[in-house]
Order: structure tokens, then C-alpha cells, then sequence
């Protein structure tokens, strides 16, 4: 039942990605307020198109989603993906643009809202009606209540800068200025998010939804708070690297060091207690049924500890100005880990062995961008200090 559902939101979240031409990225780098005001403006439009031409797709071609997918409630609720992604695109807007005016407190109050919701509205509606229908309505209820906070939150800041809009224009060719956030982070974050959020719908495709929603659960339990805190130290290490730049290359392996340290320390103590115990937990918390959910865990546990490392260190790919290779990189992730799951739907492995599979071409390819991020900050370079000793 869960399967079927998780199946559907990958779909918004990859889709999401691109549907505001990759403009929300560029609305951190103006220096000036009113020409943010203006891409958010601009990446909107490009949001409303990308809404419209979608709506066929989800009208017309639901029941053929449904079938391509293994998927029996996507013949109804596809229709509602375009508008799932639209609302889901003007939230990654507002929320860059809330970051920007550092809105932290009202970040953190718009997402534990809309966690909130979700869940109430899932945990409520199941013990109503067992139905994975359930799932879909509390899941668009809740981006319906995190997008209208954002918008709360939007336009009280605007309110606040009423004047500066009405005495100053936004610069010209502000579209062209920032062309690699389209041509390169756009296509980057499409990339890497797909190589993880495509996995579901593949599994659904090759073994049923039913393995799709075990796989599901496993890696929410391992990502969803690990997502959290990424999200947060992302914000504040690129602002400290940013600054760092600027003072020296040791201060930017200092900074690069303590966070990977960090990071390392918090995740990687309770996710491995989770591949250890992981299938007991599942089967003693939510029935036997999904014991093969914590299963996963342990093909997924090593890929979880170094993703949420890398997250944050790829901030350093804007301060060495490294899109263009970022964005190959991120190609050859989306081949590595689509090809790992195909790979074992074609050499009938079964559900587990092909979890496996991408497990460690995951981890694999986490792996080398975290290596990579620490050539970036100069970690394996030697400083001016140590090269006098050996003199």
C-alpha cells in the first residue's frame, strides 16, 4: 500500500527539481535584494509553464503511468502530479529566498508544520479508512499548508521592503547574468536526485510495489534526519568556507575538516545500530511484514553515513567554481546507481540482491565525491609550514 504512494512522490521531487529552470539557485547570489525580488519573480513564470504543459500528461496519460509503473492508484492520482509539482517548485523558491533573508526560525517552523500535518493527517486517516489513498491526501493537504506559510512568510518580507521596490529597478539581463544555475546546478541537482529518488519507481517496475514501499521506509528511516541536519550545516559551512576563501587555504581545510568530522560522529554511530538491529526493530515495531524493510537498512547503512558527509562538502564546488565538472559527475552518479538496480531486474537477482547492489554503487560513488571535496579544499596538499620541516 505505502509502495504505490512512494512511487508517486519521487515523481514530484525530480520534477520539481527543474520545474523552476534552476533560477531559485541564483536567488542567494544578487547583491542587491531587489534584483532576488526579480529572479524569484523570473523563476516563477518558469514554474507556471512548466505547470501547464504538465497538466496534460497527468489527464491523458494516467492510466498508462499506472501500468508502466505497477501502480493501480497512479490511474487517479496522476492527474494530480502537476499540481503537486507546481506547489512543491514554489516552495523550493520561497524557501531560497527565505534563506537568503536568514528567516531560520520561520524555515524550521514551516517545515515541522508541514511534518506535522503529514503525519496527523496519515497516522488519523489510517486508523479511518486503510487505504493507501489516505497517504496521497495527506501528503498533498500537507504541501498545501507548507506552501501557503511560505507565501505568509514572503509576503510579510515584502511588505517590509515595500519601499526599496517602488524606488529601485531590478538589473537588466539578470537571466542571462546567472546562466550557469540552469546549465549547471539545474542539471546537477536533477541528476544526483534522481539517481536516488528514481530507485522506488524502478523497484516498483522490476518486483511490485510492495518491495518499492519496504525499500521506501528503509530509506526514509535512514535520510529524513540525516536530510535535516545536512540542510543545516550546508547553510552554515558554505558561509564559513565562503568566508574562509578569503582568509586562506588553511582556514578552508580547517573548516572543511570540522565539518566532516562532525558529520561523521552524529551519523554514523546511530545508522549502524540500525543495520545491526534494523530488521528486529522493523519486525517488533510494525509487524513482522516489514522485517525486510530494516534489512535494507544494512545494504543502504554505508551509503547513508557518507552521503550525509558529502551534502554539505559541495559547497565547496561554488567556491572553486567547479559546476561544469559537478554537473558530469553527477551524469556518471545517475549512471552508476540506475545501472546497479537495472542490472539486477536484468540478471533476476531477486529484491534484496539488487537493494544490495545499489547499496555499494552508492556508497561507491558518495565515496569518491567526499575524496573529490577534499582535493577541492587543498586537504591533501601540504602546507608552506610542513614543506619547510622536510627542507
Amino acid at each position: 500500500m505505502v509502495g504505490e504512494f512512494r512511487v508517486f512522490v519521487p515523481g514530484v521531487f525530480i520534477v520539481a527539481l527543474i520545474a523552476n529552470g534552476g533560477y531559485e539557485l541564483a536567488i542567494m547570489m544578487p547583491t542587491r535584494d531587489r534584483d532576488a525580488y526579480a529572479i524569484l519573480k523570473l523563476s516563477s513564470r518558469i514554474l507556471f509553464v512548466i505547470f501547464l504543459l504538465l497538466l496534460p500528461v497527468g489527464v491523458f496519460f494516467k492510466a498508462s503511468l499506472s501500468d508502466l509503473f505497477n501502480v493501480p492508484s497512479l490511474a487517479f492520482w496522476a492527474m494530480f502530479w502537476p499540481v503537486s509539482i507546481a506547489m512543491e517548485g514554489g516552495c523550493n523558491s520561497l524557501h531560497q529566498f527565505l534563506v537568503r533573508k536568514k528567516q531560520y526560525r520561520k524555515l524550521s517552523i514551516i517545515l515541522l508544520t508541514y511534518a506535522a500535518v503529514y503525519s496527523a493527517m496519515a497516522l488519523a486517516g489510517t486508523q479511518i479508512w486503510f487505504s493507501v489513498h489516505v497517504f496521497y491526501i495527506a501528503w498533498i493537504s500537507a504541501q498545501a499548508v507548507k506552501l501557503a506559510l511560505y507565501l505568509a512568510f514572503y509576503f510579510n518580507e515584502k511588505s517590509k521592503d515595500q519601499k526599496m521596490l517602488q524606488a529601485e529597478m531590478p538589473s537588466q539581463n539578470l537571466a542571462w547574468r546567472y546562466w550557469q544555475y540552469p546549465a549547471f546546478h539545474l542539471g546537477s541537482g536533477f541528476f544526483n536526485t534522481t539517481s536516488k529518488e528514481s530507485v522506488a519507481p524502478l523497484l516498483s517496475a522490476l518486483y511490485g510495489s510492495t518491495v518499492a514501499g519496504l525499500y521506501s521506509m528503509a530509506f526514509q528511516v535512514l535520510f529524513l534526519p540525516m536530510r535535516f541536519l545536512s540542510q543545516s550545516v550546508t547553510t552554515v559551512f558554505y558561509q564559513r568556507i565562503a568566508r574562509a576563501r578569503e582568509i586562506g587555504e588553511e582556514q578552508v581545510k580547517r573548516e572543511t575538516l570540522n565539518t566532516l568530522f562532525f558529520l561523521l560522529l552524529v551519523s554514523a554511530l546511530p545508522t549502524f545500530i540500525l543495520a545491526l538491529f534494523g530488521a528486529d526493530f522493523f519486525a517488533w515495531l510494525f509487524g513482522e511484514e516489514w522485517r525486510d524493510a530494516g534489512t535494507y537498512i544494512k545494504w543502504l547503512a554505508a551509503f547513508a553515513v557518507v552521503a550525509s558527509v558529502a551534502s554539505p562538502l559541495t559547497s565547496l564546488v561554488n567556491v572553486k567554481f567547479k559546476l561544469g565538472w559537478f554537473f558530469l559527475f553527477n551524469v556518471a552518479l545517475l549512471l552508476t546507481r540506475v545501472g546497479a538496480v537495472a542490472l539486477g531486474g536484468y540478471m533476476a537477482l531477486g529484491a534484496e540482491m539488487t537493494i544490495e547492489l545499489y547499496g555499494w554503487a552508492a556508497f561507491a560513488g558518495a565515496t569518491v565525491l567526499v575524496v573529490w571535496m577534499l582535493q577541492l579544499a587543498g586537504i591533501f596538499k601540504r602546507s608552506k609550514n610542513d614543506s619547510a620541516g622536510v627542507g
